[in-house]
Order: structure tokens, then sequence, then C-alpha cells
């Protein structure tokens, strides 16, 4: 029932805890969150919302939300867990893999790669995300909404070219796939 899962939880986040924050790996909570989302979606939900400001496991909350559909709640809790800091910047861009972005709305999605870009580190992410948004979809038949548009726009204006191509090669071809959705 809810109460076992409520303990093996802790017992995952006990042991993680206990690790050295190098060494740990989330993988078995990952899997046990899936089976969750699946098996239990109240107790799934409940965990989530939990975990966006638990000291131990917030600060992979990107990647932990990323086990089921995003949902709306799904969402709000991206929002939640970035307003909130615990999470390093960089795992947000695990919603643009495995096609976890696909379920988000764009005007969602806008609003949130909007709140990235205004963090350190947030625009690799958003093109990341952006990237993976527009790769494959073929322009007859979807069209991108007007506010992911503008924040692809901004995202453009933002780049800085010197800087950042000095660390990251493949970012020319992403930014040419940006501008060409614009189109």
């Amino acid at each position: 029932g809810c109460s076992d899962k409520q303990e093996l939880l802790q017992i995952l986040r006990t042991e993680l805890e206990k690790t050295t924050p190098e060494e740990r790996q989330i993988s078995v909570i990952l899997g046990f969150l899936s089976s969750c989302a699946e098996s239990d979606l109240s107790f799934y939900n409940s965990t989530l919302d939990d975990l966006i400001s638990d000291d131990v496991l917030g600060e992979w909350f990107p990647i932990l939300q990323t086990t089921s559909t995003i949902d709306q709640r799904g969402v709000e809790r991206l929002n939640e867990a970035l307003d909130l800091g615990k999470a390093p910047i960089h795992t947000f861009q695990h919603i643009a893999w495995g096609r976890a972005h696909e379920s988000i709305s764009d005007d969602e999605l806008a609003k949130l790669l909007k709140k990235l870009l205004s963090r350190e580190g947030g625009i690799g992410v958003s093109i990341e995300i952006l990237k993976m948004r527009f790769h494959g979809r073929n322009k007859e038949s979807s069209k991108y909404s007007d506010s992911l548009m503008a924040v692809a726009k901004d995202v453009l204006s933002i780049y800085t070219f010197d800087e950042e191509r000095r660390r990251q090669s493949n970012r020319d071809y992403i930014l040419a796939e940006i501008a060409r959705s614009e189109e």
C-alpha cells in the first residue's frame, strides 16, 4: 500500500543521503517513481509535490519530474523548482530529452523558458529544450505558438556567439534550426 511505498522511498532517500555527493546515483529512485506513476498516481503526485523542496532529492527535481508525462501540475512543479533554486539549472535540460517536453503546451513551455532565461546558465538549457522541440516537427503539420516563437527570438538575441562558441560547436546548428522554425 501507500505506507509501504512511503517507507521504501524514505529508505532510498536515506541511503542516498549517506552516500558522498559525487557518488550519488538516482536511477533506482527514478525507476521507483516511474512505477508509482503507473500504479498509484495520487501517491506519485503527492510525492513529487514534496520532493521539490526536499533537502536531498530537490537538486534532482527536474529529472524526477520526467519519470511520467509532464501534466499541468508537473509544469507548475517545474516552475516552483526554478523559483526555489535547489535544482541546478543544467538539470532542467532533462525536459528536452526522451520527449519529456512534448506533453507541455507551447505557451506553458514559453513561460518556463522565459524563467530559465532569467537564470545564470539558462541560455544553454533553453537552447537544448528548443532544439528538441523544433527537431523533427514538420512545418505543414504544426505551427508553434506566438509566445514560443517570441521566446525563441529572445534566445537568438540574448545568445552571445563568441562566448558560447568556445564551449560548444553544435550550437550554430541549433540556432539555425530555431531561426528556420520562425520562417
